[in-house]
């Protein structure tokens, strides 16, 4: 028993270390994140076999297998990692009881593989089975709640925005902002500031560009930005597009400005950054169709090239830049071309 209690308190060690990186910027990104990922990858405990002396451990282990594979873009074998976690969950009810929040946040992470897989349905199918744990022995407490509306919600809308299905994610908003305001200081800031930002996100996809500045200046207007980082850091670039959209060229002028010393500051330089401004920058003085056409013609090119190195894609994740490009020069909608990908 003294071996198993160690074997365990080893693997909770790693699996903080992990979860620390995921928490605090949402993907791994930095050659700092990218290292310790690596490290405990390569830990005999996360790599070796049979090395989980308790089926509780081997849960901690394979959700730690999942998130190494989820760091290094490798969405199939993340999604085989976690799944096996939800097995064992299953197998061992008295254990899934125990471990609620585990079991929610592993049910979110296949979610999230199945939607960058393509497997949509499979995505809808675990969003209705989150749903339905409320009906289920221990899941009943009002953590569990949160978690599970919140999981459940911001899965959902990244699932429609990725189909193009803005309309759709729309229709979810008065649902959402009733359980926010339901759950009301139960809710952690965290949380809303990830409603927010997908919010402004599928509003701008639904040709709603003064909804999803609204949501975007909460993000934006928040005392905690160190909460989600990425999110907060993300959202500047989306600023400078959603600006864009509005016409609000005279403005876009200092808010250029201001993102590039926001992300000065943060050490960020990431050529896909830096493309984005210096593009957005000058088709906001551009006055001929024409020079706008090849300004979003230049971007668009400059993006695919970049975005074969996966730190550089990332922030598709947060916004599909490469998709609105495409259709500013194609002069069709942002949610159209969306759609057409899905």
């Amino acid at each position: 028993m003294i071996e198993k209690l160690r074997n365990l308190a080893a693997y909770h060690i790693l699996y903080s270390k992990i979860n620390y990186v995921f928490r605090s910027g949402g993907y791994v990104r930095s050659d700092e994140e990218h290292a310790m990922v690596e490290e405990i990858s390569e830990h005999q405990l996360i790599k070796g076999k049979n090395t989980a002396l308790s089926q509780r451990a081997a849960t901690i282990c394979y959700y730690t297998q999942g998130f190494c594979h989820w760091a290094k873009r490798d969405w199939k074998t993340s999604l085989e990692k976690f799944t096996k976690v939800k097995a064992i969950l299953d197998g061992h009810p008295h254990l899934r009881i125990d471990l609620t929040k585990r079991y929610i946040r592993t049910v979110q992470y296949i979610i999230l593989g199945q939607i960058e897989l393509g497997d949509h349905k499979s995505a809808r199918d675990n969003i209705k089975l989150m749903r339905s744990l409320k009906d289920t022995e221990g899941f009943d407490g009002i953590d569990i709640r949160v978690q599970t509306f919140t999981a459940s919600y911001v899965s959902e809308l990244r699932l429609l925005e990725r189909m193009g299905e803005h309309k759709k994610a729309v229709e979810l908003v008065p649902a959402i902002l009733q359980g926010i305001e339901e759950l009301g200081p139960r809710l952690n800031k965290e949380y809303e500031i990830e409603f927010w930002y997908n919010l402004a996100v599928v509003h701008f996809g639904a040709g709603e560009v003064n909804k999803s500045l609204f949501w975007l200046n909460k993000v934006l207007n928040d005392p905690e930005p160190t909460l989600r980082q990425d999110i907060f850091a993300y959202a500047r670039l989306f600023n400078l597009v959603v600006h864009y959209e509005l016409g609000n060229f005279d403005l876009l002028e200092y808010i250029v400005r201001s993102t590039q010393r926001f992300l000065s500051k943060r050490h960020r330089a990431l050529e896909v950054e830096n493309a984005l401004i210096d593009h957005i920058k000058k088709l906001a003085r551009a006055q001929q169709p024409q020079l706008k056409r090849d300004l979003f013609k230049s971007l668009h090119d400059e993006l695919v090239r970049l975005f074969k190195d996966p730190n550089q894609s990332l922030v598709l994740k947060y916004f599909d830049f490469l998709s609105w490009t495409q259709a500013k020069i194609e002069g069709i909608s942002y949610g159209e071309v969306m759609k057409a990908r899905a």
